[in-house]
């Protein structure tokens, strides 16, 4: 795909995903029953922290022949002393098929508050991360955060819903590294999946314990409106790729 076109309907697939956004959302604080777009200024660029944990599962689609392909899932003490949790999704070069998003699940409590924190963030670099990670691909960049209404489920969204163009994870692709930070100071296992049309779950790793009671990040941002989202978008990717690249 030419690189301008490529550009263009990312931004406005980031556009169309605001938009179908229940709510406006903090600018990388993600509360439950919200959706909020993911942009440039969300790139995490820190040091990681220290590795807790880490798996890499196969994926399979359950219509034979439509994908294969691995999720890398990793958990992280960061500086603060509550715990990252990273997720990175690989489609394989033969899979017939495009991944539309990725979900994660156990971010609620069993106890009051109930919810943990969820601030989202993604990473263009495996620095510091263990080998299951690599520098993801730019064209499989998430458009969107999204979590459930009962607070358990974070999904990050590769494909617009209705800008075909944006088409997600294409086969031979690798997505770019998506963290979610909690206030969480334990683990133990969760559960991912990718879809497609189709759903692949695999187990991973999900926040468990006391709530930390780490304060929140001081700064909240208003998001404005979709197209202004859209411009940020497009202006900041463009600076990331080079001229005349597909």
């Amino acid at each position: 795909m030419n690189a301008q076109l490529t550009r263009f309907v990312r931004a406005a697939g980031c556009a169309a995903v605001f938009l179908l956004a229940p709510s406006a959302g903090q600018a990388a604080m993600l509360l439950p029953g919200t959706v909020i777009p993911l942009t440039s200024a969300d790139i995490l660029a820190t040091p990681p922290g220290t590795l807790e944990a880490s798996v890499i599962q196969p994926i399979i689609s359950a219509a034979a022949g439509d994908y294969t392909g691995s999720l890398s899932a990793a958990v992280i003490r960061n500086a603060g002393g509550t715990l990252d949790f990273y997720y990175q999704i690989t489609n394989d070069p033969t899979s017939t098929d495009a991944l539309s998003r990725n979900t994660n699940s156990r971010f609620a409590s069993i106890v009051p508050p109930f919810s943990y924190t969820t601030e989202v963030f993604y990473r263009t670099d495996n620095a510091g991360l263990p080998a299951i990670f690599t520098a993801g691909d730019p064209d499989a960049t998430p458009l969107a955060a999204i979590r459930t209404a009962n607070a358990r489920v974070v999904a990050f969204q590769f494909e617009s819903p209705v800008i075909p163009l944006v088409s997600g994870i294409d086969p031979g692709e690798t997505s770019m590294i998506v963290v979610i930070r909690t206030n969480a100071t334990n683990y133990s296992g969760g559960f991912s999946a990718v879809i497609d049309g189709t759903t692949t779950t695999v187990n991973t790793f999900g926040p468990t314990g006391p709530i930390s009671t780490v304060p929140e990040p001081a700064s909240l941002l208003l998001l404005s409106s979709a197209f202004g989202a859209a411009g940020y978008v497009a202006r900041h990717r463009a600076k990331r790729r080079k001229p005349g690249s597909a």
